[in-house]
């Protein structure tokens, strides 16, 4: 009794150490949206500009956070390697880290080749009750005599043959899979000031991409693993939104192909002013919502380079004027 006690847990803990512990990027559960930025400036930041002059090229209000992207991802382990699991993501400033939304399952569908081999695994051995062999070849052996079909273990999670052979089949099986939901923000506190820099300028320009941006990175933890993975770190909207105020040209050009519209006053890349309206539902009072607005932006003369700012009237005074 003594003996069997002692070698006992070595060999449980050692076939929970030898199981998959497998961190994959899910694209199929939903729930995913890339990381919201303001777009918009407050008034009052931009009263000390003077009408014709442009403003900075980088706001240090670019890329700021409204509200934090999400993803989800899938770590394949047992169901006694996910209750010890800790997850952490890289630079990650948001107090709740990430949410755990439970267990679930996911058909995998695997080809297994033998070559000369008696045992095969299966990549997700772990939780297996069944396997169903959709597809095979013939089996054979080292003098090329035909030998029955390898069968599967339940207890090892494989498949056996009680000779060398040579042969394939495609299997399909269900296995049980832990989901998280991963917050991410701007990257700022990964990236280092001249790559943040870059990304603000980037954005500002009308693609953050055009920058390098540094992934979102997750490690994974448990009592006898480790791992791994990263995914783009996404924004929206990509880049600063622009006006654009167009000329309609018609006809040709002399190669008889159609003129396109030509740009006359394209947004300057910088701020804008905008203000907050409170508007009340006109059948019940008690109903009031904030509506932000866009009062004024710079625009820039394509031909002249003249710099103007344009003001959007509000409804009530366009209808006045």
């Amino acid at each position: 009794m003594a003996v069997v006690s002692a070698v006992l847990p070595l060999s449980i803990a050692s076939r929970a150490a030898s199981e998959p512990f497998e961190l994959v990027v899910d694209d199929d559960q939903g729930g995913a949206f890339p990381c919201i930025v303001a777009f918009t400036v407050e008034a009052g930041t931009i009263a000390v500009w003077e009408d014709g002059k442009p403003p900075p090229a980088t706001s240090e209000d670019s890329l700021r956070v409204e509200r934090p992207g999400i993803k989800r991802i899938k770590l394949f382990c047992s169901d006694e390697v996910a209750n010890t699991v800790r997850l952490s993501v890289d630079g990650n400033s948001f107090g709740w880290g990430y949410d755990y939304l439970g267990r679930r399952q996911d058909v995998i569908k695997e080809d297994i080749t033998w070559r000369r081999e008696v045992r095969k695994t299966l990549r997700y051995p772990y939780n297996v009750t069944s396997v169903s062999i959709d597809q095979r070849t013939d089996f054979w052996d080292d003098r090329d005599n035909m030998v029955p079909t390898p069968v599967f273990d339940r207890d090892r999670g494989e498949f056996y043959s009680p000779v060398a052979c040579t042969g394939a089949m495609f299997v399909s099986y269900t296995v049980p899979f832990s989901l998280y939901s991963i917050p991410y923000d701007n990257g700022k506190k990964v990236a280092s000031a001249d790559v943040f820099k870059a990304m603000q300028r980037a954005w500002e320009k009308g693609d953050v991409t055009l920058a390098e941006v540094p992934p979102v990175r997750v490690f994974g933890k448990s009592k006898y693993h480790a791992g791994s993975l990263s995914f783009p770190r996404l924004f929206w909207p990509r880049g600063r939104p622009e006006i654009r105020i167009r000329k309609p040209r018609d006809g040709a050009d002399n190669n008889g192909d159609d003129v396109k519209d030509e740009d006359l006053l394209i947004q300057m890349p910088g701020k804008k002013k905008t203000d907050t309206k409170p508007v009340t539902n006109p059948d019940d009072t008690s109903q009031k919502v904030d509506v932000k607005r866009t009062t004024e932006v710079w625009m820039k003369d394509q031909d002249t380079g003249r710099v103007i700012k344009m003001r959007f009237l509000p409804d009530d005074e366009s209808s006045n004027s």
